[in-house]
This record gives C-alpha cells, sequence and structure tokens, in this order.
C-alpha cells in the first residue's frame, strides 16, 4: 500500500508539472501572439503614414508637374518677379554690402551673380527669379532648372580654377534678424581650393578647407571683378 500510494503521489507530481508545463507554454504563445499582433498593427500603422505621405507628395507633384515651361508664367504673376534693381529683396549675409553682387549671366527661372566679396575665387549668388520664401514652394521646372546650373557652374569652374569642392548652402538667416522678415530664395556658390589659386596675379588662400565657409569680406578690383565675371560667362553652358 505504502508502494502503491507512492506511485500514486509520483502520478499526481507528473501530472502537476505537466499542467504547469502546458500552462507556460500556452501562456508563452498568447504572449507571442500578442507581441506579433502589436508588430503587426505597429508595421500596418508606419505603412499607412508612408503610403499617406507618398500619396499626398505625389498629389502635390502632379500639380506642379503639369505645369509646363509655357504656362509657368501664366501661373505666377508678374509683380512676383523681382526687377535686378530691388535690393531690399536681395539681401545675403556672405555678401558686403547685402546685395547679391554683379549679374553674370541668366536662365529660365535663376540669376547668376558674381559676389562681392572673393574671399573664395568665384563665389556666385544664384537668385530665384520670383519672389519665394521656402523651398518647397519651387516648382518642378526651377528644381530642373536649377540642377542644369549646379552642373554647369561646378564644370566651368573646374575649367577655370579647378576647385577641388563646392558649397551649396541656402541660409536666409541675416534677414530674420528683421521683426518683419522677408527671406528670398537664393544660393550661395562657393568654391573651396586645398592649395592657393592665382587669377591676375593676386593669390587667394582657403584658410578653412575642409571646414564652414566664413563670411570674410575679400574685395578685387573693379577691372579683375570685370574680367572673372567674363571668364565665368564664356565657360558656363546654359
Amino acid at each position: 500500500m505504502i508502494m502503491k500510494d507512492s506511485r500514486v503521489i509520483k502520478n499526481i507530481k507528473n501530472n502537476s508539472n505537466k499542467h504547469n508545463s502546458n500552462k507556460h507554454n500556452n501562456s508563452t504563445k498568447h504572449n507571442s501572439i500578442k507581441i506579433n499582433s502589436s508588430k503587426n498593427n505597429s508595421a500596418k500603422n508606419i505603412l499607412a503614414k508612408n503610403n499617406s505621405y507618398t500619396n499626398n507628395f505625389a498629389e502635390n507633384a502632379s500639380i506642379k508637374n503639369n505645369l509646363t515651361k509655357s504656362n509657368l508664367k501664366d501661373v505666377i504673376p508678374s509683380e512676383d518677379y523681382l526687377d535686378n534693381d530691388l535690393c531690399e529683396d536681395k539681401i545675403c549675409e556672405f555678401s558686403i554690402d547685402s546685395s547679391y553682387g554683379n549679374l553674370i549671366a541668366e536662365t529660365d527661372y535663376w540669376e547668376i551673380f558674381l559676389a562681392p566679396s572673393q574671399r573664395y575665387l568665384g563665389t556666385c549668388v544664384i537668385s530665384l527669379k520670383r519672389r519665394c520664401e521656402d523651398l518647397k514652394d519651387l516648382y518642378l521646372e526651377e528644381w530642373a532648372d536649377f540642377g542644369k546650373l549646379v552642373e554647369s557652374m561646378e564644370l566651368a569652374n573646374k575649367k577655370t580654377f579647378n576647385a577641388d569642392l563646392f558649397n551649396w548652402s541656402c541660409l536666409k538667416n541675416s534677414v530674420f534678424r528683421n521683426n518683419n522678415p522677408k527671406p528670398h530664395i537664393h544660393w550661395h556658390f562657393i568654391p573651396r581650393y586645398k592649395k592657393p589659386v592665382v587669377f591676375e596675379g593676386l593669390e587667394f588662400n582657403d584658410p578653412d578647407f575642409g571646414f564652414f565657409a566664413r563670411a570674410i569680406t575679400k574685395k578685387i578690383p573693379s577691372k579683375m571683378r570685370t574680367d572673372l565675371i567674363a571668364l565665368i560667362k564664356e565657360n558656363l553652358d546654359i
């Protein structure tokens, strides 16, 4: 009887262990299902958001893309196009007198100026022809035109001064120091040189090479400015 009772007790223990093991496995499976469900829901939410962003972007791009070169100017009011003499709309913190400088050339939507300061030889300002405060508001045609301009300007500099790299920036910082800021989209094109470069007997150094360009003034003689404009213009393919 004692042996029999011992076996009964042993069976009860085994059954209890099996039950606990099954409970543990079921609990693990349940938690795993909950985690997977949570992951799936999270993934679905991310996918839904991405699809929403994609659809909105595609819709906006479609609207802008339907504007051809011929009808884009019909959409933009003529008064939104800036006159070259409207210096109050063309303020640049990298310029000596806040102006963009001397006009070199222009494309359908952009103007290229030789910047007043030539601390970095060949520095230019590229200005959008119309009033526009934010990059997100550029039309696709303006972006495409700008892309061609970037390629042309970098190749032109490579032919003439062979810069090692090019800094492109759209800052608009200085205008926001005013109480009523009215920024205008323009880009700084700053060639950077690892070694000194000489133009018409004047040496240009880039002591900040490998770091941010600094807004330090370097004026050049007016004749040199005229010659530099002519040289850049001659090599621009626009």
